[in-house]
């Protein structure tokens, strides 16, 4: 086996000249530790609106998708809460 080098960006990303910053992140059923947290699926929002949805319950490990997977995964499942928080300058603050 050899290493490589290779971006995904072309193909989580609508447009790789785009801001693709994060704006907001919302964690799903977030669990909170002394150094580290766990959730069961994060939706990530760039600042040009685009949502990137990482679902790790997948059978075949952690599927990451659009706007798309995050409905399927909510009609599948039923969520009570759901932390959201904004970035801004680096740093996420709580909404």
């Amino acid at each position: 086996m050899s290493f490589c080098k290779y971006s995904a960006a072309n193909i989580y990303f609508d447009s790789t000249l785009a801001e693709n910053y994060i704006s907001s992140v919302a964690l799903y059923e977030p669990l909170f530790y002394d150094k580290s947290l766990a959730c069961d699926a994060m939706e990530v929002v760039l600042g040009n609106k685009q949502c990137i949805f990482f679902d790790p319950k997948n059978l075949f490990g952690i599927k990451i998708g659009d706007s798309k997977l995050k409905d399927i995964f909510l009609k599948q499942n039923k969520y009570q809460y759901c932390r959201q928080f904004l970035a801004e300058s680096g740093r996420l603050y709580q909404r």
